[in-house]
């Protein structure tokens, strides 16, 4: 049923603005718009034949919500972003695109060090440190299947992995009889696949400075994990042809399982909060 909910979705999320953009369309040419024609079709020209990269360095403010359940056993850690710097070991992101006006690529990795310490038990007094390490790359190929003066759509194929750490310790505490006690290692978990992926990926000039991303994709199908999807948007301004400041929001979501029984794995995680970033066209 979430498979065809997101199935959903990515059709609600492109088939407005690509029946916009088909709309365009003039029914029948006109030899009055010839010029007009001509002129858009040599600025199609001259972007196909000369490949240009953009380098997209930004800053994801990532809220953490994962869920683990191994044999019959459940955990759920959420890490959020609203106080992430007090939280932040080290990570960043940044994404390579290259495009010739009709074929592309691009390649892009996320990896963050996210540590916590809640108390928790009967009397609020045993710290529990939560760390969790994640890092998801994502490579793809695109295809452009509409190609307008102020919008374009591209379709999209790759691959998607993930590394994921989770370890939660409990810390030293004052027990019983003020005895200190040092439990250590609560649960430590780590896995790592690749998924396949389709999608699609859309820009909309809404003026000569300001530009609409839309992104989405989903992928899985039980090659590494069950499910998995990423949708994102982005509003950016551009200074200059080469350089432009986006703010927008991501979310990547998975759902993973293995085994059966005991022995049974279900690794659930979502990753979802605003970016910032910056454009730089070479």
């Amino acid at each position: 049923m979430k498979k065809i909910l997101w199935c959903l979705i990515m059709v609600l999320f492109f088939a407005p603005v690509a029946a916009w953009a088909q709309d365009q369309e003039p029914a029948e040419p006109a030899a009055a718009e010839e010029p007009a024609e001509e002129v858009v079709v040599s600025e199609s020209k001259d972007s196909e034949g000369r490949w240009t990269t953009t380098l997209v360095p930004v800053i994801w403010l990532a809220n953490n919500t994962t869920n683990i359940t191994v044999g019959d056993r459940s955990r759920s850690v959420t890490l959020r972003a609203d106080d992430a710097l007090s939280k932040f070991q080290s990570g960043g992101t940044v994404r390579l695109d290259v495009n010739n006006g009709k074929w592309g690529g691009f390649a892009d990795i996320f990896f963050i060090n996210l540590e916590d310490t809640k108390n928790a038990g009967p009397r609020g007094n045993i710290p529990i440190k939560m760390n969790v390490d994640n890092t998801v790359w994502q490579v793809a190929g695109t295809y452009r299947v509409i190609n307008k003066e102020k919008f374009d759509m591209d379709v999209l194929a790759g691959v998607r992995g993930y590394s994921l750490d989770l370890d939660i310790d409990v810390q030293p505490f004052t027990g019983p009889a003020g005895v200190v006690r040092f439990p250590g290692r609560l649960a430590s978990t780590g896995i790592s696949f690749t998924d396949p992926i389709i999608g699609a990926k859309a820009k909309y000039l809404m003026t000569d400075k300001w530009g609409l991303d839309l992104y989405g994709d989903i992928g899985g199908f039980g090659v590494g994990s069950d499910f998995t999807y990423r949708l994102g948007a982005s509003v950016g301004y551009s200074f200059t042809k080469s350089f432009a400041l986006k703010a927008g929001y991501t979310v990547v979501d998975f759902d993973y399982s293995k085994g059966s029984g005991l022995d049974r794995l279900e690794y659930d995680s979502t990753l979802y909060g605003p970016t910032l970033g910056a454009s730089f066209k070479f």
